[in-house]
This record gives C-alpha cells, sequence and structure tokens, in this order.
C-alpha cells in the first residue's frame, strides 16, 4: 500500500517540478507581451522570410497574451515586452517586415478570407432583418394587424 502511494506521488510530483524549477511556467504580466522564438525542432526559414510560422524556427508569428503559459523551455525561448500603448490623441504606425506587399496605391491590409466571410455574413443578417414596425400594412396578414390603443 505504501509503495502504491510512493508511486503516485511521484508521478503526480514529477511533472509539477518538472514546469515549475524546469522553466516550462511561464507567467506573462497584465501589461507585457511575450514574443516567442522558436530554436530547435523544425523547418528552416524560405528564402526572404523573417517571421517564422508554426513549424519553423525563428521569431514566431504568434506571441503570447497576459496569462500563464507552459512551454518546453529547450525548444522555446520567450523574452516579455512591455506593450505599447497608444493613447486616443497618437497615431500608431505599424511596419510590416515580412508577408505579401501591397498592391500599389493601395493602403490598409488586404482583407482575409475570415473577414469577407463575416462582412457577407453581416450583409445576409442585414437583409434578413426588418424594422418594427414595417413601413406597410398591405404585406402582413389580416390576422397579424393589431391596433394599439391610446
Amino acid at each position: 500500500m505504501i509503495v502504491a502511494l510512493v508511486v503516485v506521488a511521484a508521478v503526480i510530483l514529477l511533472p509539477l517540478i518538472l514546469i515549475v524549477a524546469g522553466g516550462m511556467l511561464i507567467v506573462v504580466g497584465g501589461q507585457q507581451v511575450g514574443v516567442v522564438e522558436r530554436r530547435y525542432f523544425g523547418r528552416t526559414l524560405p528564402a526572404g522570410r523573417v517571421v517564422a510560422m508554426r513549424d519553423e524556427v525563428g521569431v514566431q508569428a504568434r506571441v503570447l497574451p497576459p496569462g500563464l503559459h507552459i512551454m518546453f523551455p529547450f525548444i522555446y525561448v520567450v523574452r516579455k515586452t512591455g506593450m505599447l500603448m497608444i493613447s486616443e490623441d497618437e497615431v500608431g504606425i505599424l511596419e510590416s517586415i515580412d508577408g505579401l506587399s501591397l498592391e500599389p496605391g493601395r493602403r490598409g491590409t488586404i482583407p482575409s478570407r475570415t473577414a469577407k466571410r463575416s462582412s457577407e455574413t453581416a450583409a445576409r443578417r442585414a437583409r434578413r432583418s426588418t424594422s418594427f414596425p414595417p413601413a406597410s400594412t398591405e404585406s402582413i396578414p389580416t390576422s397579424s394587424r393589431f391596433a394599439l390603443s391610446p
């Protein structure tokens, strides 16, 4: 019985010790962001690319938001930096160093497929929505008409 308890305790405590003492637990503060860099076990970046995607070695496109995160310290290195706060009377300029270039004369971002889908969904909802009360009672069946008493 005691041997079984020791085995269960070891199975529970060993991962906890590895997470806390081994540097696997990363705490990103409320006003911070974690920049992730993958060091090993991935494809090399294609020529001309600066930012790595999910399975590539290098500075990753994703960042860690505030909170607790578990990552393998021998694969990833996380650098915590302060968030840049842009107030209402300031202008923020974002410079892209990787990705598709914009067409000549175009400003802003290239719309993604999800943005296109969400705008199409919003347009469908707008077409389906009707105003209340209806502008005309001719299209409403007689059984649905009502009168408000003062």
